[in-house]
């Protein structure tokens, strides 16, 4: 990609992060890297509409609640239709590259990996239902400020 597909006129996509609907972005006004999520959308025109809608909804929802396990989301852009979300860069490896690269995991890091992945779903849920796929845990970025 190497920064030719741009978003609102200010985010140049450089790579692909993780899974590949994660992108590394120059945000040219601010000058500074950001996270870009690619919301992937189904191919039937009624289930991309309810999920556009859900991921506005969601989005909603968590804005704010400044969980240090859940990525704040600091702009929404719809390009051709789809939803971009801006995001922070994640600060570390994900859960699912933690579990590859040290498995087996020692009990007491799985429970700490569940306690902060229940903490957020909980804080989540205390504002409103979560129906997206944001919540997967293989994509769960480390806290913020806490190594898994």
């Amino acid at each position: 990609m190497n920064g030719q597909r741009r978003l609102a006129g200010r985010y140049r996509l450089l790579d692909t992060l993780g899974n590949g609907s994660l992108w590394l972005a120059a945000d040219d006004l601010m000058r500074r890297d950001v996270g870009i999520r690619e919301v992937r959308l189904p191919p039937d025109p009624a289930a991309r509409r309810d999920l556009c809608g859900a991921v506005g909804r969601e989005v909603g929802l968590v804005t704010g609640l400044g969980h240090a396990s859940i990525e704040a989301v600091h702009e929404v852009i719809v390009e051709d239709g789809r939803p971009w979300l801006v995001v922070d860069l994640p600060q570390g490896p994900s859960l699912e590259q933690t579990v590859l690269e040290r498995r087996p995991l020692p009990p007491v890091q799985v429970a700490r990996i569940a306690v902060h992945l229940i903490s957020a779903l909980r804080a989540v849920h205390g504002v409103g239902s979560c129906t997206a796929t944001s919540s997967r845990p293989p994509s769960s970025s480390r806290p913020r400020d806490e190594p898994y």
